[in-house]
């Protein structure tokens, strides 16, 4: 999550293939490429030794992730189509679209990415955070509360124009 997830992206991307069999594979996967499965430090970075995982890693999932953002500002300006991680088969970036921290990794991987994100139902089915709904609801509720006072408003402004024009054609009457 957030930040975490560039932690895990950095331990990960630095990782070696267990076996002499998946270093092949993935020697094999990024062959291709001009772009490398390395971060490439900017400058003043620290160089770090990364110890190896003592368990696989299948999937990355990262929630919420500026791991684009971090890439960008160490210099990395796109990743290969067929980008994975050395000991990883898979990453999957889940992301909020109002998150301000999050940023979406497909423009690294091609830069004319034009597809909008997708809401997912909250765990509760809302498709908004309890916080959105909120201020949506105290928004119609503001909304409702104007439009009741601009009705009551306007029915008095109504009733005040018959008195007034009752009372009229009254004293008219009885001069």
């Amino acid at each position: 999550h957030s930040l975490g997830s560039v932690i895990l992206y950095d331990i990960l991307v630095n990782q070696t293939p267990a076996n002499e069999e998946e270093a092949l594979r993935n020697e094999a996967e990024n062959r291709n490429t001009e772009k490398k499965n390395v971060c490439i430090s900017g400058t003043g970075q620290m160089s770090i030794q990364y110890e190896k995982l003592t368990f696989p890693v299948s999937f990355f999932f990262a929630i919420g992730s500026p791991i684009a953002m971090f890439l960008t500002v160490r210099g990395i300006t796109s990743l290969a189509s067929d980008y994975v991680l050395p000991t990883c088969k898979g990453l999957l970036n889940i992301f909020h679209p109002y998150d301000p921290v999050a940023y979406r990794l497909e423009p690294l991987i091609d830069p004319k990415w034009t597809v909008a994100p997708v809401l997912l139902p909250h765990h509760k089915g809302r498709r908004k955070r309890l916080h959105l709904e909120l201020i949506d609801g105290l928004s119609k509720a503001t909304d409702l509360k104007q439009k009741m006072v601009d009705t009551f408003k306007n029915t008095m402004i109504s009733i005040t124009d018959f008195v007034q024009s009752y009372r009229g054609s009254i004293s008219a009457s009885t001069s």
